[in-house]
């Protein structure tokens, strides 16, 4: 998890402000799951299937919820 509430602020800009495509990178995954978004909701903002999310995580060993 991501050490404090600034750290997880300016990743989340850079990503958005870079135009993030998905796959994303971990740690990115990681601060949208931290945050409390579900793999529903990541997929919306990415406009992918949730499928897609949860293999991610799954991947890089995370889990979260639709």
């Amino acid at each position: 998890m991501l050490q404090n509430r600034n750290e997880l602020d300016s990743l989340l800009m850079r990503s958005f402000s870079e135009g993030v495509r998905w796959p994303i990178d971990r740690a990115s995954l990681r601060a949208l799951s931290g945050m409390g978004l579900t793999v529903a909701q990541i997929a919306r903002y990415f406009s992918i299937d949730s499928t897609e999310v949860q293999a991610l995580l799954d991947r890089h060993g995370s889990q979260n919820s639709n």
